[in-house]
């Protein structure tokens, strides 16, 4: 009996694209923006913003509501109709309402910063962690001595190159040429291929762990395979811890709620 072929249908917009023989996907965009000194170019940025449609509806009820106004004042001889009385009550509800807008965003502001660098230390021990066991783990065979200690450096630099990657993955400053130990006795084609790559990290992790297994096999590490997965574990976690810091610094406050807090505050300030 045949079976008839199972047809799979991408979803819309996400049709893999060919790139160096990898699948790739297109995904909707997180909305990126950049604030200036003082926040105002924010208030005037359309992608994104829930202005528009805001109006739209608010214009036509204003509207109706001015019509209402007019005929009741004109016609009807309510003279008491929208005097002002409400004026008080108004601004109280906008204040509260940008009030509770900016206190939830400097909360939001405050746990992702201590989010971040709970993170970041938590990435920093686990990579410690396995340097320190790998050197732990290494032969002391006389005859390999000198395989140790090449092991050694070379783990020691790749270490050093992986945490600083990781750092400038997530800072944000004008220098981000933070310290290593030095790039001594690396391959110079390797380096210039990580100097044009775009994911650092993923790469130096990925040489690291093809570091470790060619000792292993070679005898430089004598632990078991079952204590060396320790040392694979705590890198795995390292790079999770990271690339959950890393969401902290590529995922912008929403732009609906930047950019109704910088309207709100013009108007207050008016």
């Amino acid at each position: 009996a045949q079976v008839a072929p199972v047809r799979f249908a991408w979803p819309r917009g996400t049709e893999p694209t060919a790139c160096i023989g990898v699948a790739s996907f297109r995904a909707g965009a997180m909305i990126d923006y950049k604030i200036d000194k003082w926040g105002l170019t924010l208030i005037f940025k359309r992608r994104g913003s829930v202005f528009p449609r805001a109006c739209a509806v608010s214009g036509v009820n204003a509207a109706f509501t001015a019509v209402v106004h007019m005929l009741l004042q004109n016609h009807l001889g309510d003279r008491h109709f929208g005097d002002g009385d409400n004026v008080l009550q108004i601004w109280s509800c906008f204040n509260f309402i940008l009030g509770f807008l900016i206190i939830f965003r400097t909360q939001q502001a405050y746990g992702k910063f201590w989010e971040g660098g709970t993170l970041l230390q938590q990435t920093r021990g686990e990579w410690y962690n396995a340097t320190s066991s790998l050197i732990a783990f290494s032969s002391k065979d006389p005859k390999k001595a000198k395989d140790v200690e090449l092991f050694h450096h070379v783990l020691i630099r790749l270490m050093s190159m992986l945490y600083c990657s990781a750092l400038q993955q997530v800072a944000d400053m004008k220098d981000e040429r933070f310290d290593i130990i030095d790039n001594a006795g690396l391959d110079p084609a390797k380096l210039s291929y990580l100097e044009a790559a775009n994911d650092k990290t993923e790469i130096l992790v990925q040489w690291i762990q093809r570091l470790i297994c060619d000792n292993m096999a070679c005898g430089v590490l004598t632990a078991a395979p079952p204590i060396m997965s320790r040392v694979f574990q705590e890198l795995s976690k390292g790079v999770v811890n990271f690339q959950n810091a890393r969401k902290i610094a590529e995922f912008l406050f929403p732009l609906p709620y930047a950019q109704m807090i910088s309207v709100m505050l013009v108007f207050q300030w008016i």
